[in-house]
């Protein structure tokens, strides 16, 4: 599922789910490393729940001690996975090449995120909730971002910061009803 994960926009979206399924079946999470990368492959396909379910594990793996060995040392690489499927499957804030992908699956649970981020060296702010999505640009320079099928190009002169509104309508995968 790794691939799906790193370039998801590699595979068309039935390959992606067929993909997921296949490995869910089978996949026991005995591991600390497979909870993060299972949760955003889930996230990738639009499985909220079982995305957060497993976001829960992978977060909670230390701060839990699910495996009954945090004392020993933190499983970092689990940390990490946890921190991909927050931001770049749950929240859905990924590059592509020079485009920022935006494309939220929020969990119900979750009233709203705010994410700081550096894309292509740009400082940006990025926050979402189930109606909208904000991104502050905090340097200068030239963001462009895909949203919803659109792609836009924002610019950001020195010492402004500045604002894109990309929805005010759509609402998130996971959005309470």
């Amino acid at each position: 599922m790794l691939p799906i994960c790193l370039e998801p926009d590699a595979f068309p979206r039935s390959v992606r789910e067929a993909t997921v399924s296949y490995y869910a079946a089978r996949t026991l999470h005995f591991s600390s490393l497979s909870p993060g990368t299972c949760a955003l492959a889930h996230a990738l396909t639009g499985d909220v729940d079982e995305a957060y379910r497993l976001f829960r594990l992978a977060a909670g793996m230390d701060l839990d001690d699910v495996k009954d060995e945090t004392a020993t040392g933190l499983h970092t690489a689990s940390q990490g996975g946890a921190y991909m499927a927050a931001t770049m499957g749950l929240a859905g804030v990924r590059p592509d090449g020079d485009t920022l992908v935006v494309d939220p699956a929020l969990p119900g649970t979750w009233g709203a995120v705010s994410l700081p981020l550096r894309h292509r060296g740009m400082r940006l702010r990025v926050r979402m909730n189930h109606e909208a999505v904000t991104i502050r640009m905090l340097s200068p320079g030239t963001l462009t971002v895909r949203y919803a099928g659109e792609t836009t190009t924002h610019r950001n002169g020195a010492g402004e910061k500045r604002a894109v509104h990309l929805c005010v309508t759509r609402r998130t995968a996971g959005a309470p009803a």
